[in-house]
């Protein structure tokens, strides 16, 4: 009891540090991509904070996985380093103590994550794509400025104007999807207004539109002097973005591919977090000879690895080209492979043996 407490508490210290350090460094770069991308410039202060925090509460699904394997690494590698592991070993410690002081970790790691995943998720994306489809149909034109792009992720709506003078826009662009079509619309002028019955819309004046089907050569386009669109009519979100708003018991019952892919990502992330602590048991007793930063070397590799194989594998069952069963099931079955194999070539290390004079 007393050893599993020492081996729990050596590698939660560094868990929590490097858990804090990388939800920093990833909401810092979240907010710079968001003034980078020019969002920012529509949103109050209140909205850009909000939009931050969401999106990092979204990204503790991936950081706390990868802060949990390079703090197990770290810690069982200075461990290993310091000989800690032979002293442990002549008072009755074993690799079946270290992995189940590592797993009860991961548990409640995968525990909290699972729940994330699971509930929190959808919840979150709800939220931004409420926010941003608020700010795309607010009819305060204080918002918008010359020369920026503004796009919607939900719908797909994209908005831009090349002038403005008071609240008209000037050589306007406007992309959006329509009933598995795509159009353009370009106008000399645009101005927000409001209908009878209070929802948006913006007048066009002279202008054209191009109607294109990826499907079929159906394509048309018109010229008009006068044309309104209503910006609070019902657009039908992408299947992406639809996807991750819904609910987990609504995913189980389709069967799209898209559907699928985000179902079995919102249920693989919990085990892929206790798996991948359980791997870097035996990894950070590879190469026993080689220091601290090789461990992490190491431990660096593998994370690229699992992250490649992970989005490899969405894009694979969110396109329909691999069975939908096991589907994402295989990353964490590589990994449970590895974890087998690294177990397996230390118990059948050869031992050096000593020279006798």
């Amino acid at each position: 009891m007393i050893l599993r407490s020492y081996l729990i508490g050596n590698v939660l210290k560094p868990f929590l540090g490097t858990l804090m350090f990388l939800t920093l460094l990833f909401s810092a770069w979240a907010a710079s991509r968001l003034i980078g991308e020019g969002g920012a410039v529509s949103m109050t202060l209140s909205e850009f904070i909000w939009t931050t925090v969401l999106r990092t509460q979204i990204a503790l699904e991936m950081i706390i996985p990868i802060a949990l394997f390079l703090s197990v690494v770290s810690a069982l590698g200075s461990m290993a380093a310091a000989q800690e592991f032979v002293a442990l070993r002549a008072i009755g410690g074993s690799t079946r103590l270290l992995m189940v002081s590592v797993g009860f970790v991961g548990v409640l790691a995968a525990s909290v994550i699972g729940g994330e995943a699971i509930f929190l998720r959808p919840w979150a994306y709800s939220e931004i794509y409420q926010l941003r489809e608020q700010i795309g149909q607010d009819t305060n034109l204080d918002r918008v400025e010359a020369g920026r792009f503004y796009s919607s992720d939900y719908s797909g709506r994209v908005v831009f104007a090349a002038g403005k003078e008071d609240t008209e826009l000037q050589d306007v662009f406007v992309q959006r999807e329509r009933d598995g079509r795509t159009e353009f619309i370009f106008a000399s002028q645009a101005q927000q207004v409001m209908n009878a019955d209070g929802s948006q819309a913006l007048d066009f004046r002279d202008g054209y539109i191009y109607q294109l089907t990826r499907e079929s050569t159906e394509d048309w386009h018109i010229n008009f002097n006068k044309m309104r669109l209503n910006l609070e009519s019902t657009e039908e979100a992408l299947p992406a973005q639809r996807y991750k708003t819904q609910h987990t018991l609504q995913l189980l019952a389709n069967t799209e591919p898209a559907a699928v892919a985000e179902l079995q990502s919102r249920l693989t992330t919990p085990m892929v977090t206790l798996l991948l602590a359980l791997l870097a048991v035996p990894l950070s007793r590879f190469a026993p000879r080689s220091g601290r930063y090789a461990r992490l070397f190491y431990a660096v590799v593998v994370l690229v690895a699992y992250l490649n194989l992970y989005v490899i594998f969405k894009n694979w069952v969110k396109e329909g080209s691999i069975p939908a069963f096991p589907g994402l099931y295989w990353v964490p079955s590589l990994i449970l492979l590895a974890i087998f194999i690294l177990l397996m070539a230390g118990r059948f290390r050869p031992r050096r043996r000593k020279k006798s004079y």
